[in-house]
């Protein structure tokens, strides 16, 4: 699942903020952006073998953690992967410069992501789409996700 908060993000600053960190307290700082490049490869690993959906859950979920100590996240995201998690996602964090824009979250099968797909457009979200892991040659192709809407 994506959902888009309608509140266009914030790169620029977040990442100049995040700098601004790294400068003033590198050692307090430093093991977190570590630590997402260490989520990240291990997020990559299981989906190139045989992913486990909770291991990845609970990564993403460490991740948005860490983005959200280093100021990254924004009350926005943060509401839209409260509800997704509330809601039966097995992880959940923002995607892109953060600070508005969207978050991503992972969900079981087709049924839990209908469930969260609701919810998140209850809650306020601009847009949300449901995407399949594996389907399709890459990213973009729209015949691997559909946008969900209650319109």
């Amino acid at each position: 699942m994506v959902a888009d908060t309608g509140i266009p993000s914030e790169t620029r600053s977040a990442v100049s903020d995040v700098g601004r960190l790294l400068k003033e307290n590198p050692n307090k700082y430093r093991p977190l952006i570590t630590e997402l490049g260490n989520i990240s490869r291990e997020i990559r690993t299981q989906l190139e073998t045989n992913p486990d959906l909770k291991l990845i859950g609970a990564e993403m979920n460490k991740a948005q953690n860490l983005l959200e100590q280093l100021t990254v996240s924004d009350t926005s995201l943060e509401k839209l992967i409260r509800v997704a998690l509330e809601n039966g996602a097995l992880g959940a964090k923002l995607t892109g410069g953060g600070r508005g824009g969207c978050m991503v979250s992972l969900v079981a099968d087709s049924s839990q992501a209908e469930k969260v797909a609701e919810a998140l457009q209850i809650a306020g979200a601009a847009e949300a789409w449901i995407f399949t892991i594996g389907e399709g040659n890459h990213e973009s192709n729209s015949d691997s996700s559909h946008e969900y809407s209650t319109h």
